[in-house]
């Protein structure tokens, strides 16, 4: 794997790259695991932005550029913890994808996943998504966050095959549906307590039913655009309802989505 996987220990020799210290003398090494655990606590409390490498140093008790034997930069501490939960929703995904269960049994185990990997690794995939164009992303985190979106579009489109979803563009219904799950892991997880099953009912429930009463007039069409479950003609490069839109900017944004700023296939985690 590539930045979150164990790294082989470097031994303390006057080979040792300059800013790479050998490792500390007197002291068993650490485990990565240690060290994750304390770049989480630091960024929990004092936010990523604020965090400093030294102030993981501290929490370890060892220094600073006793910390660089270990690891390079704050960045790679950040993916190496959110890495495991993207790969885990990817994975599970791909198993939602292979049940038989109704398309929308299907979409509420993917949701109930990702706010679980939210709560579980809150704050780590909270400030990805949060500052996802501005962070350096990993080959892996963009793969992964191109095959979650793919995934979901394919469960959406295997909705509307079946008659269980309304006709819509599947790329759009699912950007839709992670833009909600990545909005709320930047709202609550770091800031506000929450029961992610909870969260993750409400959000389903509200994206496979809507928020309007059966019989409840809708706003008319704009710009092409035909409401739910009515059709419309192109207008400005729109496309009706289950027709494939023209591309523009690109969409999507995976459990957090860095491919939107990198490979447009998208908010991702």
């Amino acid at each position: 794997m590539t930045a979150a996987g164990p790294r082989r220990a470097v031994p303390a020799t006057k080979g040792v790259p300059r800013g790479r210290p050998g490792r500390p003398a007197g002291r068993p090494p650490l485990s990565r695991t240690e060290i994750l655990a304390a770049a989480a606590l630091v960024f929990r409390r004092d936010g990523y932005q604020s965090a400093r490498m030294e102030d993981v140093a501290e929490v370890l008790g060892i220094t600073k550029p006793s910390l660089y034997y270990y690891v390079r930069t704050k960045h790679e501490l950040l993916f190496d913890i959110i890495l495991p939960p993207y790969r885990d929703a990817v994975a599970h995904l791909d198993e939602v994808l292979a049940s038989p269960s109704p398309a929308p049994v299907r979409i509420g185990e993917v949701v109930a996943r990702h706010f679980g990997n939210v709560a579980r690794y809150s704050p780590a995939i909270s400030i990805y998504v949060e500052n996802l164009r501005s962070l350096p992303v990993p080959p892996e985190m963009s793969q992964l966050d191109a095959r979650y979106v793919r995934g979901l579009r394919q469960l959406i489109a295997a909705g509307q095959s079946d008659g269980s979803l309304r006709s819509c563009d599947p790329a759009v219904a699912a950007d839709a549906l992670l833009g909600m799950c990545n909005r709320f892991a930047v709202r609550y997880a770091p800031h506000i307590p929450f029961d992610p099953d909870a969260l993750a009912a409400t959000v389903t429930s509200i994206f496979l039913n809507g928020v309007a009463l059966p019989g409840t007039e809708m706003p008319p069409p704009r710009n092409g655009v035909a409401r739910p479950g009515t059709a419309a003609q192109p207008r400005n490069g729109v496309a009706r309802p289950g027709t494939a839109a023209q591309p523009s900017t690109g969409v999507g944004a995976a459990a957090g989505g860095a491919a939107a700023a990198r490979t447009r296939t998208d908010g991702h985690g």
